[in-house]
């Protein structure tokens, strides 16, 4: 038997309510068949993922990963076991509308040497919202879907064909042999901004990524973040848009942006730690200019306790430590765990930086001419510093960064 054309690889991890409508509606377009195979890669379920599929749709290809390898390392295991010459990458929490494999396909087969993928237009689950159709980047390694949440008839699309600055790892299409030549998703991104991460690698080197807007699936937005809950996935997708940032960027440019991008991290980081621990208005004390600590910081059993460590720290003679504020708070660890876990990936980081640069062909000024890089607030605290004199003098010149607001970006509750 001749392998298969085409490989659509479905990760899943404990999605066995979602991956059943998937399959289904593969099932209900015609896949698989003799020149289509569906690989669904079981990322360690206990929700009896694998059982189903045998059972239910035996004509499936199952590769059990064993563990929950996450969404990057996954896709590549399924990647390396599919037998396609043209890999398709579909999320488990979809279902396909009719004609999407041909149309996704049939575009990279016809698309210029140069495109390396094609990705495909994703909607709401009741099909009346977008969900992604374009990726915009910001300047700090974070990523926005353009439109988000906005009704399709209030959007006027792209034409087929149109560039794109990354392709959508949930609706997208993409050579094997280019996927894995090219290194694929990171692995050390687990999950999130990973297919942001290849597409501007891919960029730098010259291949392109195009939009295919009849190539349609449905999405239940947000059910793959509601599983790793959201102070992981918030832990994720910070340490994730810095290395997005810092592997991706040539020296000039990410020499020129580190600060305004550290800056920013560290800004949000700060804001976090006082608006939501506990204590957390003690950092707005600067001890050589405050007389007074914020009301009520000493109150309750927490101000008993730090009395107490103060009167026997001077019954011991020994220095007063200062109380600070409880970092027990999950929005607080994510960003503090995303700023450990980036200062301990640095080397590999750098390793990967400087083989980008060695196989760079495109400087990035000339890739974010193309695609400028946005500045959005989105945390509380951004317009400020945003907005700010000593912000804007830390932006490099004659980069376009347009300055936008996140409703000029995505529909948003309540406006």
């Amino acid at each position: 038997m001749s392998d298969p054309a085409v490989s659509i690889v479905v990760l899943t991890h404990d999605g066995r309510e979602h991956l059943a409508a998937c399959l289904a509606s593969l099932a209900q377009d015609g896949w698989p068949s003799a020149d289509v195979e569906i690989v669904v890669v079981d990322n360690g379920s206990t929700d009896g993922t694998a059982s189903f599929v045998r059972e239910e749709f035996p004509a499936v290809r199952l590769q059990t990963a064993g563990r929950n390898l996450g969404f990057a390392p996954g896709v590549r295991f399924g990647a390396q076991a599919s037998r396609g010459e043209t890999l398709v990458l579909l999320n488990n929490d979809t279902k396909v509308e009719k004609g999407w494999l041909s149309a996704l396909v049939s575009a990279l087969d016809v698309a210029p040497t140069d495109v390396a993928a094609v990705t495909g237009r994703i909607v709401s689950w009741d099909g009346t919202k977008v969900d992604y159709r374009d990726t915009l980047l910001a300047f700090d390694g974070h990523a926005f879907q353009k439109d988000f949440g906005r009704p399709l008839a209030d959007v006027r699309d792209d034409p087929p064909g149109t560039a794109r600055l990354a392709p959508c790892g949930g609706n997208m299409a993409i050579r094997k042999e280019t996927f894995l030549s090219q290194g694929g998703f990171d692995d050390d991104f687990f999950a999130y901004l990973e297919d942001v991460d290849l597409g501007l690698r891919l960029a730098s080197r010259g291949l392109g990524t195009a939009y295919e807007p009849r190539a349609v699936v449905r999405h239940r937005s947000g059910a793959t973040g509601e599983a790793l809950g959201i102070f992981n996935r918030g832990f994720l997708i910070e340490k994730n848009a810095f290395a997005t940032f810092f592997k991706n960027v040539d020296d000039e440019l990410r020499t020129a942006l580190l600060p305004a991008v550290l800056l920013t991290f560290l800004h949000r980081t700060e804001r976090i730690l006082r608006e939501t621990a506990p204590g957390g208005g003690i950092l707005t004390i600067d001890p050589y200019r405050d007389a007074g600590r914020p009301p009520g910081l000493a109150a309750g059993p927490r101000g008993l306790r730090r009395r107490a460590v103060r009167a026997v720290a001077r019954l011991l003679r020994v220095p007063v430590p200062e109380c600070g504020p409880d970092l027990a708070g999950e929005h607080s660890l994510s960003n503090l765990r995303a700023l450990h876990r980036i200062a301990v990936d640095l080397p590999r980081l750098e390793e990967k930086r400087r083989e980008n640069e060695r196989l760079r062909t495109v400087p990035t000024r000339a890739l974010f001419a193309r695609f400028p890089p946005v500045i959005v607030p989105t945390y509380p605290g951004d317009e400020e510093l945003f907005s700010s004199d000593a912000f804007a003098s830390l932006l490099p010149a004659g980069l376009e960064l347009p300055r936008l607001a996140l409703s000029d970006v995505m529909a948003c509750p309540g406006r």
